[in-house]
């Protein structure tokens, strides 16, 4: 790709926008709450110093703001060889996407073109050579190769062969423009009428800017960059205010292993667990939604030298439609419907997808392409128009008054032990921590949708192993709903690590977590003597 010199020397600084490290995008999403605890993301920052630029740039500030990368960096050489897209990530702190343009379909990449054109997007295009010659030449036809050119426009004309798209452009050294069809001494400009010419001209505002044919864009230029600039960004950049803005929600999560880090849709069993985010574009809107979902890993610029640089993982998302009254996607719903859109899971600080959607509900699934990855990451979800984002979570409850004959006078003392003795329920013997959370039970009933006696059948419904004992620490929240509670994404985490050991789920400590679950409803006032049940079972 082009370097990231090149980069800064070639983008188009009068567009570049960023974002202050005193201001941090915050949600504009029709007054919703943002999904995340954490309401912002700013642009890199050292020792304070604002790593982005502005339209309002000195050249000092940007060679300032050169000496402050290479600092983020850690010297030069990290600088030389990078890439466009890190650069704009750098500068900007906006949502960057690549397109290879040399095989990609003509009709979709000017799909591309015409709906971030007239948004809050900024767009660079470049000319890309063999990986080993990253000198840059002047080609032919006037372009130069290894050097950033910025999109500024769209336009459809009128000429002696029919219709034709032309694309705008602007070389930022002022140079370098385009001398093939459609450049202003052409036979095709010739061709234009006085009326066409004069419109087109005064479209073409700056040195360096000159109109080509799509199709010529398309066959000469191999690779697309989009920056898609956050809402707050927007608001003070006055070069964009003429573009749509867009609506941004994000959320700062992590996957953990044995509790969220379900791996990609291959893995059917698990990757429901990843965390969800719900998108709800109104039924009554008749306009289809343009939608940005980017999902950036945790990863270190210039690790410390003494610290082994973190490993990238290979992440991505998934993207499913779901029924308006469904509320999670569950295990079952993956093995029967395929998702709308899935990533190419890739070893990236950054993945990205620009569609549009319909009126209707999905859910958005960040994930790694393996399960038991343990990592950080950023979401973050921009719509052009009116919609809700959520994160699917549930509420801490443990539904009650439900019929259960077995447990409607026996005391749970009685219970523990004959599910011990009689069904061998518990891989051993009731430990002395499990009988201590026992007795601090205020009532002797657990009720639910299934009584304690039904408990070894939803463990052996979810055992895929055969003990009948033990299970995924995975499926822990299916276990709470068969036992007729729930429990949101944090007490469940919590759950995960205070009684899961290796990714594994004991019967005894799934007991133990029900118990929790129950003491944090209830104030214990009765105790029973832990003497007595520790003989009564033979402790």
């Amino acid at each position: 790709g082009v370097n990231a010199a090149a980069a800064i020397r070639g983008v188009d600084w009068s567009l570049i926008t960023g974002t202050t490290t005193a201001r941090s995008v915050r949600e504009v999403c029709n007054n919703q709450e943002s999904c995340g605890s954490e309401k912002g993301v700013s642009a890199p920052t050292i020792s304070g110093v604002d790593t982005a630029l502005h339209t309002h740039t000195s050249v000092r500030a940007v060679l300032k703001n050169g000496r402050v990368r290479v600092r983020l960096y850690g010297c030069y050489e990290s600088l030389q060889g990078g890439c466009t897209t890190r650069a704009l990530q750098d500068l900007t702190g906006g949502i960057v996407q690549s397109f290879g343009l040399s095989n990609q379909d003509r009709y979709l990449t000017f799909q591309v073109l015409n709906s971030a054109v007239p948004r809050s997007s900024l767009l660079i295009s470049s000319i890309n050579q063999e990986k080993d010659n990253k000198r840059q030449l002047r080609l032919r036809n006037g372009l130069i190769t290894q050097h950033a050119y910025s999109v500024t426009g769209l336009a459809r004309v009128r000429g002696p062969l029919g219709e034709t798209p032309l694309v705008r452009l602007r070389n930022p050294w002022g140079r370098g423009e385009w001398t093939g069809p459609w450049s202003e001494r052409s036979w095709e400009w010739d061709g234009l009428s006085e009326r066409d010419k004069e419109l087109l001209s005064v479209r073409v505002r700056n040195d360096g800017e000159f109109w080509m044919s799509f199709e010529d864009f398309a066959r000469h230029f191999t690779h697309l960059d989009l920056v898609h600039i956050g809402p707050d960004d927007w608001m003070v950049e006055p070069a964009l205010h003429s573009k749509q803005p867009w609506r941004a929600v994000l959320a700062r999560r992590r996957w953990r292993s044995g509790y969220n880090a379900g791996g990609g849709p291959g893995y059917t069993e698990t990757t429901a667990t990843n965390p969800q985010f719900h998108i709800q574009i109104p039924r009554a809107s008749s306009n289809k939604c343009h939608v940005v979902v980017s999902v950036t890993q945790y990863y270190e610029t210039h690790p410390v030298e003494t610290k082994k640089k973190k490993a990238l993982y290979a992440i991505g998302f998934a993207v499913y439609e779901i029924p308006h009254s469904m509320a999670r996607v569950t295990p079952h719903f993956v093995i029967d419907q395929k998702p709308l859109d899935v990533t190419n899971h890739s070893v990236a600080r950054e993945v990205v997808t620009f569609f549009t959607l319909p009126p209707g509900d999905y859910i958005v699934l960040p994930q790694t392409n393996v399960p038991n990855c343990d990592g950080k990451f950023l979401l973050r979800i921009l719509t052009d128009e009116q919609s809700n984002i959520w994160e699917v979570n549930e509420d801490n409850m443990v539904f009650r008054n439900i019929t259960s004959e077995f447990l409607e006078e026996a005391p749970l003392l009685v219970i523990i032990y004959s599910i011990y003795l009689y069904l061998g329920y518990l891989s051993d013997k009731p430990s002395l921590e499990l009988c201590k959370s026992l007795i601090m039970l205020r009532d002797y009933n657990i009720s639910g949708r299934i009584n304690l006696m039904d408990i070894p059948i939803a463990f052996q419904k979810f055992d895929r192993v055969g003990h009948g004992t033990k299970t995924s620490s995975y499926n822990l929240r299916a276990l709470l709903w068969e036992a007729g509670s729930t429990a949101s994404n944090k007490v469940l985490e919590c759950l995960v690590l205070r009684f899961s050991k290796s990714k594994i789920l004991t019967s005894e400590c799934f007991v133990m977590a029900m118990v929790r679950l129950h003491l944090a409803h209830d104030d214990p006032n009765d105790h029973l003597l832990l003497t007595i049940l520790m003989a009564a079972i033979g402790l």
